[in-house]
C-alpha cells in the first residue's frame, strides 16, 4: 500500500527531509523535499522532484547511503549513518543521516549538516591535544625543576596568606629533613612547630618586617636539625599585595649553602696558616733588622762607658757634665731601642680590629722598622703624601704589605748590585703606590709573583708567601686591588683600598 504523500507535512520539521520512491529500474527518485533542505542545498524543489537521487546528489554512493536505502526498504528497519563526509561538484560537508521506510516502495531520509559541529570538535580536539602537550611539558619542566632544585640544593615555597596554605617543594622538605608523607607542612603553624626555633625566630623577624615594608628580604642563618647536625640556609622572599596594599601571597626560595660556608671556613683557615707562615718569615727578617738597628747604638753606649772607665782607671777627673751627657745619651738610646721593640710588638699583635687611620701613619710605622736597614744600604726613600683621608684599615696587616714590598725592593737591589738605588712611596686618595728603580721584573714571571710559594729568591732567603699574602690582605680583607707593573727603570706596586665588608 502506497503512502499518501499529500498527507505528510515535512516543511515544519527543523531538519533536512527528502522522500524517495524506488522505480522499476531500481533507482530512488526524489518525490518531495522540505524547505530546509532547499535552503541547505541552495536548490529549488522543482529542480529536484522527479530526479534520480544519485544524479541530484552524486556523492551519496561514495558515502554508502544507496546501499543503506536498499537495506531499509527491504527490511523495514531504520538505520543511522552517524557522521560521514559528503562531497559533490556543488557542495561538501559533514552529515548525519537517518533512513526509515514509509511503505514497500518509499523511504524518508532525514539528515543534518554537522560540518560546523565537526569543525568545532576538531578545534576542541586540537586544543585538548595542545593542552595535553602543555601538560606533558609542564610535568617535564616540573620534573626538571625538581631535579635542578635537588642538584642545586635549592627549595621553593609558596604561602597563601589569606587561606593560610603553605606549599613546599620536595627539595624544601629535603633541606629541612622532614618526611613529606609522615609530617606534611601545609600551614604556617606547621612550619613553626616542626623547624628549629632559633631559625624560626630569625626568619619570622625578617618576614614580619618584610610584610610591613614590602621590601624583599634575604637572610642567612644556621639551621639545627633533629639529629644534632646543622646546616647553613640562605632564604629569600617576595610578597604580592592586593590593590588595598594588603599582603596576599608570599613566594620564597631557600638554598642549602652549608658546603659553601664550610669551604670558605677552610679557605680562611688555610689563609690564616699561610699568614702565620708569612708572618714568621717576616719576623725573622725584622729581628735581623732590629739587630742591625741596635748594633750601632749599643756599640756607641759601650764605647762611651769604656771611655769613662778608662779615664777613671788612669786617675783622670771626669767632669760631671760629661757623665751627665753620657747618661743622657744612654737614656735616649734606651728609649729609641724600646720604641723599636714596641714597633715590632705592635706589628705582630694577634687581635684584628679595623681602625680609621691616615695612610701616611701606616707607612711611617712600617718605615720605622725597615728604614735604618734601607738607609744603611744607601737606598734613598722618597715620600710623597697627597692623601689626608682617614680610611678604615687593618693597620698591622697593611704594615705587613708595605714591609713586604719594601723588603722585596731591598733584596732586588742587593741581588743586582745596583747604584743610585731609590724607592718612591706615594699616596693619593685611597691609594698607595710604591715604585723602585731596580730594573723591574722579568715579563715571563711577572704574572706569577702573586702565586703562593713562588719566589725569585734562593731557598734560603725566600718563602714565596710575602706577595701572595699581601694580595690576599688587600683584595680579600680590604675589598681592594693589589697590582704590579714594570716601568722604564723598575717596578711599581699599586694598592687600592675598597670598603671593608664585615660579616
Amino acid at each position: 500500500m502506497k503512502t499518501d504523500l499529500n498527507n505528510i507535512s515535512i516543511d515544519l520539521l527543523p531538519i533536512n527531509v527528502a522522500i524517495l520512491r524506488i522505480n522499476t529500474n531500481g533507482e530512488f527518485i526524489l518525490v518531495n523535499v522540505n524547505t530546509m533542505l532547499q535552503e541547505t542545498e541552495r536548490i529549488s524543489k522543482e529542480a529536484l522532484i522527479g530526479q534520480s537521487v544519485t544524479k541530484a546528489f552524486t556523492g551519496l554512493e561514495k558515502m554508502g547511503l544507496i546501499e543503506m536505502f536498499k537495506r531499509v526498504l527491504e527490511s523495514g528497519v531504520s538505520e543511522v549513518l552517524n557522521v560521514a563526509y559528503y562531497q559533490d561538484e556543488r557542495k561538501s560537508g559533514w552529515r548525519k543521516n537517518k533512513i526509515s521506510r514509509l511503505d514497500e516502495e518509499t523511504i524518508i531520509a532525514l539528515y543534518e549538516d554537522v560540518s560546523l559541529l565537526k569543525e568545532l570538535e576538531g578545534e576542541v580536539a586540537e586544543k585538548i591535544n595542545e593542552l595535553e602537550n602543555l601538560t606533558n611539558k609542564f610535568e617535564d619542566k616540573a620534573l626538571d625543576l625538581q631535579k635542578a632544585q635537588k642538584l642545586g640544593k635549592i627549595g621553593s615555597w609558596k604561602y597563601d596568606i589569606v587561606e593560610d596554605i603553605l606549599i613546599w617543594s620536595d627539595e624544601t622538605y629535603n633541606i629541612f629533613q622532614i618526611d613529606k608523607i609522615k609530617n606534611p607542612v601545609s600551614t604556617l603553624n606547621d612550619f613553626f612547630t616542626k623547624v628549629d626555633p632559633t631559625y624560626i625566630e630569625v626568619v619570622n623577624r625578617e618576614y614580619t618586617q618584610h610584610l610591613k615594608s614590602a621590601i624583599p628580604y634575604e637572610v642567612t642563618h644556621e639551621l639545627l636539625l633533629e639529629d644534632g647536625t646543622s646546616k647553613w640556609i640562605k632564604e629569600r622572599c617576595e610578597t604580592i599585595y592586593d590593590t588595598g596594599n594588603n599582603p596576599i601571597e608570599s613566594n620564597g626560595i631557600l638554598e642549602d649553602i652549608t658546603e659553601d660556608v664550610e669551604n670558605k671556613n677552610n679557605i680562611r683557615k688555610k689563609e690564616a696558616q699561610l699568614l702565620q707562615q708569612s708572618g714568621l718569615a717576616q719576623m725573622g727578617e725584622m729581628i735581623s733588622m732590629i739587630a742591625h738597628q741596635w748594633r750601632q747604638p749599643l756599640s756607641i753606649i759601650t764605647l762611651k762607658i769604656s771611655n769613662l772607665q778608662f779615664k777613671q782607671l788612669f786617675g783622670k777627673k771626669v767632669p760631671q757634665s760629661e757623665i751627665d751627657n753620657v747618661f743622657t745619651f744612654i737614656n735616649d738610646t734606651i728609649i729609641y731601642l724600646s720604641e723599636t721593640i714596641d714597633d715590632f710588638r705592635n706589628f705582630y699583635k694577634p687581635d684584628k680590629e679595623s681602625l680609621n687611620v691616615n695612610l701616611e701613619e701606616v707607612i711611617s710605622k712600617a718605615l720605622n722598622v725597615i728604614k735604618p736597614s734601607l738607609l744603611n744600604e744607601k737606598i734613598k726613600i722618597i715620600q710623597e703624601y697627597h692623601s689626608n683621608e682617614e680610611i678604615e684599615l687593618y693597620d698591622n696587616e697593611v704594615m705587613q704589605v708595605v714591609l713586604s714590598i719594601l723588603k722585596n725592593s731591598q733584596d732586588n737591589f742587593k741581588d743586582k748590585n745596583l747604584k743610585n738605588q731609590q724607592i718612591t712611596i706615594t699616596t693619593r686618595d685611597r691609594t698607595i703606590t710604591i715604585c723602585d728603580n731596580g730594573k723591574g721584573i722579568k715579563e715571563s714571571i711577572i704574572d706569577k709573583i702573586f702565586d703562593p710559594y713562588f719566589s725569585t729568591k734562593n731557598e734560603k732567603n725566600g718563602t714565596g708567601l710575602g706577595l701572595y699574602m699581601a694580595k690576599t690582605i688587600i683584595e680579600e680583607h680590604h675589598n681592594g686591588k693589589f697590582t704590579v707593573k714594570n716601568t722604564s727603570d723598575g717596578v711599581c706596586f699599586r694598592i687600592e683600598f675598597g670598603v671593608i665588608l664585615k660579616g
